[in-house]
């Protein structure tokens, strides 16, 4: 059976948040967990594996979060699945040839190759742009962090 790992599902449900906040706002983990019910230990570990493939940058301290490095509509599902779980295959011999003796004489080979093909095209036609739905974006970045002064004048309206 090929299925995603919980990993990469939590992945794009995760940069649907950075894709539906506004330009230039950063989400934090913090608030993506909380709003998705996902672990946040979990949740790093994820950005972190996004981080080092270049899909997202991070930051630290009082505005700190998470950014698309590039704009949604160029990221697709295969680069978070590749970014999270390595290339796309439903045989093991199609990643490394070292795996199966037989790869060469192999009558079923083609059959996976073409099986992967269809699978890594299908998931490069998915733009994580694709995801967001008509409505404004949201920044948690405001909901968590905001300006202190504007939140100290919301208090005391």
């Amino acid at each position: 059976m090929f299925t995603l790992t919980t990993k990469s599902r939590y992945a794009v449900r995760a940069l649907y948040h950075l894709v539906n906040s506004e330009e230039g706002c950063r989400v934090t983990v913090k608030s993506i967990a909380e709003k998705e019910g996902l672990s946040r230990k979990y949740l790093e570990a994820i950005f972190q594996s996004l981080r080092k493939s270049g899909i997202v940058k991070g930051s630290r301290g009082p505005v700190g979060g998470y950014l698309l490095t590039n704009p949604p509509e160029t990221i697709t599902l295969l680069d978070i699945i590749n970014a999270i779980e390595g290339p796309v295959s439903p045989v093991v011999c199609l990643v490394s040839g070292e795996y199966c003796r037989r790869e060469t004489p192999c009558k079923a080979r083609p059959l996976w190759k073409g099986l992967q093909q269809e699978v890594e095209q299908y998931l490069k036609s998915v733009r994580i742009v694709d995801m967001l739905e008509e409505g404004q974006p949201e920044c948690a970045l405001l909901y968590e962090h905001g300006n202190k002064e504007e939140n100290n004048e919301q208090n005391l309206s």
